[in-house]
Order: C-alpha cells, then structure tokens, then sequence
C-alpha cells in the first residue's frame, strides 16, 4: 500500500531552494520536452511541453510554495495550462502542494469550445492532503502518495529503479531513477518517469492499457524572458554537448555549452555524461 507522508508545517523554511537531486527547479529558467500525445482520431501527435519556474510563490497548507507553470501543447495548439505547487523540506524532498489545471478542449478548426478545471486541487482545502513528488533519497520499492483527495486526486508513485544508464535525444545520463505512478482514479493507466541527477525528468512514457499513449523528452533549458526557444541539441568537441538556443529572427545566434549552461543553473558539472556508455534497453523494463 502506498505510504501517505506526514506533513509538518515546521519542515519547511521560506525561501528554501528546490535543490533536490532528482528534481532541482531553478528560479527563472525553462525546461523544454519533445514529446507526442493521442488526439482525438488515436493517433500520435505532436505534444511538446515546456515547464516554466518563474520567480513565483503563494501560501499553500501554512508554507510557502514554488508555483510553476506547465504548458503542453497537441497538434500545436495549447491543451494544458497547469499551475503546479512545490515546495522542499529541510531533509531534501520535494512536496507537491497542489495544481490547478485549466484544459482545453477545441473543435477541428482548432476553436477553444470547452474549459475545465477537473483534477485541481490545493493542500488543506477541502481535505486534500499533499505528498512526495521526490524523496531525498530515493531507495527500490518505496510507494507512496503524490496527492491525496478521494474523488479528486489520488496519484501514487512507486520507486521501480535506480542507478539506470538511460540514453534520450542522444544524450547518455547516468544514475538515473525510475518511478511508476499510478491513480486509483484511472486504473488502466500507467505512468513512467525517468529522472536524471542535476536535470530532473529526462523522459515519460504513459501507458493506458498497456499502450503508449503519450511521451515527452527531455531537450533542454532556456533562461525565462530570452525569447529563446530550444534548437537541436549537438555533439561539439570530444567529450562537449552544445545546447543551441534559437533566438528571434534578427537576433545574433548563440550556443552555450551544456556543462556552461547546467552550471549557471545551479547543476552539477559533466551532465550529461559523455556518450559512449551503452543504452539502457527500454523494453527490458516493461
């Protein structure tokens, strides 16, 4: 059975960094992913998602919250807007405090017809308890919850994996964990996320019913406000990955290193690794 954690206001010090490992937000930066989704005729699709951390905080269950913005896209119109609620604690994990989603639902001509809400939610309102979204330290066979409200949000995760060699987009990551999330809520569906030191989630794969149904890579990071947006990711010199940054038209082009641009985001050096380590086999963990 899932574990649901105990939460403690006095954990918590405002203005705590989310510096986790496994799932660092760094202030003013976003995460781009490639990925593709099911439309509405069954087919993949084109679905990219960009994770916005702006500078950014509420009051959620007595503690101050990290709020990010998270947009996915399908069929290159925006399908999701989420406003996600994070916050660390003084041992290392990451809480998620809540969302609130606005999803849209469009006619063939790409017409916004429709707009929910369904599935948001917020700590301490209307019995709504929070969970990890990342423990400190992530150990093989821990279950627990992410979110916690019968009827609205029931999401659990499961550490299914770790010290993984995984290749995404060309890129090798070592050390790499996997959980799997599942939801009482939808019980056909099961979620796959892998995450990278320094990075975060470097890929998911959704399953609904033993098919994929959706899948989102990790491309790279762009600062907020630049009017970047995140090119093709290339091999430079021996042992250097070059993260391009397309800017506006008219603008002078730019490419930083990976290791540059991890370090000015707070990240470790040397990720990702160098690339002449063998791919782990994704089809040997399903």
């Amino acid at each position: 059975m899932p574990e649901l954690p105990t939460f403690n206001p006095h954990d918590f010090k405002p203005g705590q960094p989310i510096d986790n490992l496994y799932f660092p937000l760094r202030e003013d930066f976003t995460y781009h992913y490639r990925g593709k989704a099911l439309n509405d005729a069954g087919k993949l699709t084109p679905s990219p998602d960009n994770t916005r951390v702006p500078d950014l905080h509420k009051q959620v269950d007595g503690i101050q919250v990290l709020v990010v913005h998270d947009l996915v896209y399908l069929n290159g119109f925006l399908e999701e807007n989420t406003q996600d609620y994070y916050a660390q604690d003084v041992h290392g994990n990451v809480w998620y405090l809540g969302e609130y989603e606005t999803a849209f639902t469009r006619d063939k001509g790409g017409k916004v017809i429709k707009v929910s809400h369904q599935g948001s939610w917020e700590a301490g309102v209307n019995g709504a308890k929070p969970g990890f979204i990342m423990v400190a330290h992530p150990k093989v066979g821990f279950d627990y919850y992410q979110e916690h409200q019968p009827g609205v949000a029931l999401d659990t995760a499961q550490v299914t994996a770790v010290d993984l060699t995984l290749t995404v987009e060309g890129k090798v990551y070592h050390h790499v964990v996997l959980t799997k999330e599942f939801s009482a809520l939808e019980p056909t569906v099961r979620d796959f996320k892998w995450y990278a030191p320094g990075i975060g989630m470097v890929l998911e794969r959704e399953f609904d019913g033993g098919q994929l149904d959706a899948e989102s890579r990790f491309v790279g990071i762009t600062p907020n406000g630049s009017g970047a947006k995140v090119g093709a990711l290339e091999h430079g010199a021996p042992g250097e990955v070059l993260l391009t940054l397309l800017l506006p038209e008219g603008a002078p082009g730019a490419a930083l290193t990976m290791t540059k641009t991890l370090a000015y985001v707070g990240m470790p050096f040397g990720l990702p690794a160098d690339g002449h380590v063998p791919a782990l086999d994704l089809a040997t963990l399903f």
